[in-house]
């Protein structure tokens, strides 16, 4: 980085600790299964390739037994994945495991049966089949077994609907009478009709489809029967081996009628599914199991047959991206009887929405994504869900008895953020996590009786190298303090939901300081281990991340707070937070500047408007600037009308053809009405492959800025082939050092 380095001197030592950052590995997930001599596990560790812009993926064994316990530290051996590997998926019995492989010619999936020694067999699925296997996290989350190991789902794009058309070779006649020893012209094929997609994070895909891998007959075939108007995923057996439920997303939505196109589906919980399950092979036969919700997902089958699934009504019902989940069982009784011809299933509702509480113990409400694999553990006479969720600036592993729907909080309540990676009926593994600490692991062991999980004893198990980070690394992380503030509203007294939390991540002292809001803006930052925000922190600098009203963990009115006053709640809760951090004597006074992405590039272009005098610096990645200019190219214009009008008035107002009133309330909400009163440097960063915020709505802003005769210095990034995230390892890299260099050139320290 000659320019980066020549410009602003010291940047190599910065770069050489960013590069020993980024090798810190972080763990995703586990699998375990209990064996006469304790419970094995297999981890997945993924680190950062940076030189090949991709991420390394290994599996971490160990067995966890009463001797680990016993000295706090597992004998382990590293096993890498190849490339080419999507996922594996052991199976019940852990004796075979599925592994799905991506073909050479990228047209193509292997499937492989493994045993313990050795490969079985594999079989190369054609694209005429179906396409690329999809393991995103949302339609795919790798694969189920049924319970006798024969049959395996899972989800793949569906083959092409339609032959794309054939041009070429008419001039002398037709070809199809000629021999194959006879000379042919040459033919090429057209493109053929577009097909919409899922939007960002999904472009070019086809939509998503469950197939059914017969591991005896060796065959594939269609899990649901395919239909134009729906995508399937999700893929679940009951423990009967003969049902198999997934979940159905509609492609038009019906919470927005007058929008006819399929809106963007990442991180948006308010696209209406359906729970269906069909008696195998009969898919021509599957009938809803959740026909009272508007939302149905992650569906898990208990041992028993009872079915427990998620829901996320609150975001149908209002239109939000995001709000309060719910957490639901259908008892197998009910079950059963629901897949006959004229029964009707009713679900039970577990645990519902909570509203917001002025206090850090009140449950706030079951805020994940997706359910474990398998999150059932059965104690005496009682059987409990078991989850991560966020509970305020915190993620928390709870127990919910699925008779009464009590939630326990099992973790400790430290200011660390825990998370559940694996669980058997005689274990449970966690992983505890905070600004100072990438990871720790912890394990305690289950005795079959009932138990006090409000006090389960945990055990620290040291694995090697996990902690042993390069020394610059290590003298950083010993130094990161983090501390998570309540916050008063500026509108306390006339406001019920009167405060909101801020975490400040420092060093113990008052430094150069970043105030970072989060994105969504229904989304929350929690108090693990965020690799961009402790390499600011270990470069000289406090960073305050805000959750502020209209976050996720908090309670659903805490959320629905927002829609509707954004730019205006959203941004004074921003500084509020700042002048909370200064009371603490963590902030430096004239040495302050923002640093945000998507909707926290919208606060922080706001914030460099409405408090010009107050930052000195801004980074803006990604960042929604105008949302009237947003409204016509991204792939949720559904957000632009909610999160200026609020529910009510933007569920009616939402269309394809946007009204000149919605143009004008649009913008009055958006950054750019107050790109006049800027003065603060700024640098903005953008995908070019973005579908959320499309690039042209943070370039026109900056021309905007620029057309000034007194316009501050600005400077544009565009990550060409990375996306909204700009997640990829390269673009990590380069968007944090030339964020470091903006920040000494234009905030002044030690």
């Amino acid at each position: 980085m000659p320019e980066i380095a020549t410009e602003t001197p010291g940047m190599l030592e910065e770069e050489s600790l960013l590069d020993s950052f980024t090798k810190i590995p972080s763990i995703s997930k586990a699998s375990m299964f209990d064996t006469d001599h304790g419970t094995r596990v297999s981890m997945e560790v993924s680190q950062r390739d940076v030189p090949a812009n991709a991420t390394r993926k290994s599996l971490v064994h160990f067995l966890l037994d009463e001797k680990t316990l016993e000295d706090g530290e597992a004998e382990t051996f590293l096993s890498p994945l190849m490339e080419n590997i999507v996922y594996m998926t052991p199976s019940p019995s852990g004796k075979k495991t599925f592994v799905v492989k991506k073909e050479n010619d990228k047209k193509s999936v292997i499937l492989q049966i493994y045993n313990r020694m050795s490969l079985e067999f594999e079989i190369v699925v054609p694209e005429k089949l179906h396409g690329p296997v999809v393991n995103d996290g949302w339609f795919g989350i790798g694969a189920s077994w049924s319970k006798d190991e024969r049959f395996i789902a899972y989800t793949a794009e569906r083959a092409k609907s339609k032959q794309t058309p054939e041009w070429g070779g008419l001039g002398n006649g037709s070809d199809d009478n000629k021999s194959d020893a006879d000379p042919k012209e040459k033919k090429w094929r057209g493109v053929g009709e577009f097909e919409e997609d899922w939007g960002e994070l999904n472009t070019g895909k086809r939509a998503p489809a469950v197939f059914v891998f017969d591991v005896v007959a060796r065959s594939v075939t269609l899990g649901a029967l395919p239909d134009d108007h729906f995508s399937y995923g999700q893929p679940v057996w009951a423990p009967d081996g003969e049902h198999l439920a997934y979940v159905c997303w509609e492609h038009e939505s019906s919470v927005f009628p007058r929008m006819k196109q399929k809106l963007g589906i990442v991180y948006c919980f308010n696209r209406q599914c359906v729970i269906k399950c069909c008696k195998w092979p009969n898919v021509q036969e599957a009938k809803i199991l959740t026909p009272e919700h508007r939302s149905a997902f992650s569906p898990r089958f208990s041992s028993n047959g009872d079915l427990f699934f998620l829901s996320q009504d609150n975001a149908v019902r209002s239109g939000t991206h995001n709000a309060t989940p719910s957490l639901h069982s259908l008892c197998r009784e009910n079950f059963l009887s629901g897949m006959e011809e004229t029964g009707v299933p009713q679900a039970t509702g577990l645990v519902g929405t909570k509203n917001f509480k002025d206090s850090k113990k009140e449950f706030p409400g079951f805020y994940t994504t997706m359910l474990h694999h398998n999150p059932f553990v059965e104690l005496g006479n009682k059987r409990y869900v078991w989850a991560t969720v966020q509970w305020r600036s915190d993620l928390a592993v709870i127990a919910v008895d699925t008779e009464s729907g009590q939630v326990i909080r099992a973790s400790p309540d430290n200011g660390s953020s825990w998370s559940l990676l694996g669980i058997t009926q005689r274990s449970i593994l966690v992983l505890e996590s905070n600004p100072g600490c990438p990871a720790k692991l912890h394990a305690t062991r289950l005795t079959g009786e009932e138990q006090n999980l409000n006090a389960l004893e945990w055990t620290s198990i040291m694995l090697p190298d996990l902690e042993s980070y390069p020394a610059s690394v290590a003298k950083s992380l010993q130094n990161i303090q983090h501390k998570t503030l309540r916050v008063e509203a500026h509108d306390s007294t006339e406001n019920p939901i009167n405060s909101f939390e801020a975490t400040v991540i420092h060093c113990g002292e008052a430094k150069p300081t970043l105030l970072v809001p989060h994105g969504g803006p229904h989304t929350a930052y929690s108090s693990q281990f965020v690799m961009s925000i402790s390499y600011l922190v270990a470069s000289g600098y406090n960073v305050i991340t805000v959750n502020y009203r209209g976050s996720t963990g908090f309670g659903e009115d805490f959320v629905q707070s927002l829609p509707g006053n954004i730019g205006d709640q959203d941004v004074k809760d921003c500084y509020q937070a700042l002048l909370r951090a200064k009371d603490e004597g963590l902030v430096s006074e004239e040495q302050i500047a923002v640093v945000g992405g998507s909707h926290g590039g919208f606060l922080s272009s706001h914030l460099i408007g409405q408090y010009p005098d107050v930052f000195k610096a801004a980074i803006l990645r990604n960042p929604v600037c105008n949302i009237s200019m947003m409204v016509h190219l991204t792939d949720i214009p559904d957000w632009c009308f909610i999160e200026t009008y609020g529910s009510d008035e933007g569920l009616k107002r939402a269309q394809t053809c946007v009204s000149v009133e919605d143009l004008l309330n649009m913008e009055n909400k958006s950054p750019v009405k107050y790109v006049e009163n800027v003065k603060a440097p700024v640098l903005m960063m953008l995908g070019g492959g973005d579908r959320r915020v499309p690039m042209d709505d943070g370039k026109r802003y900056l021309a905007r800025l620029k057309q000034r005769h007194d316009s501050p210095d600005s400077r544009l990034i565009v990550f060409d082939n990375d996306d909204h995230g700009l997640t990829k390892p390269q673009t990590e890299f380069e968007q944090w050092i030339t964020a470091l260099w903006w920040l000494k050139k234009f905030i002044h320290h030690d």
